[in-house]
């Protein structure tokens, strides 16, 4: 699958969870791109005001979403959200139980920019 489809689909079941309409059949929550990146890790990456939020990344991860899924790199959605400074995702991630170290070992706080003081705390 392309990375845009991939992309695109994960996006359009995040609008409909979002909304409240629930996750529309037939969407790979795990699709990969061709290097083998989850859809998912590219949202997060490149996150803007419309790609996925704390409510819908609970809400795959209770839709059966591998929270352990790792990117091409070896990285985790955690190690993600920590690399991003997302405070509420790595809260969530870790109360629902991701893997705190990636494919090369790294712990979350490992990625988190220097500039962000309280999350570095609250994962040391």
């Amino acid at each position: 699958m392309s990375r845009s489809r991939a992309c695109a689909e994960i996006y359009d079941y995040a609008l409909l969870t979002a909304s409240g309409v629930g996750g529309p059949d037939g969407i790979d929550l795990h699709a990969r791109d061709s290097e083998g990146t989850p859809a998912l890790h590219w949202l997060l990456r490149f996150r803007s005001r419309l790609t996925p939020s704390v409510e819908f990344i609970d809400a795959i991860v209770r839709d059966g979403y591998d929270l352990d899924a790792r990117d091409a790199t070896g990285a985790t959605l955690l190690h993600l959200a920590a690399a991003a400074g997302e405070l509420d995702d790595v809260d969530l991630l870790l109360a629902r139980g991701a893997s705190t170290t990636d494919a090369s070992g790294r712990r979350p706080v490992d990625c988190v920019p220097r500039s962000k003081r309280t999350l570095r705390e609250r994962l040391r």
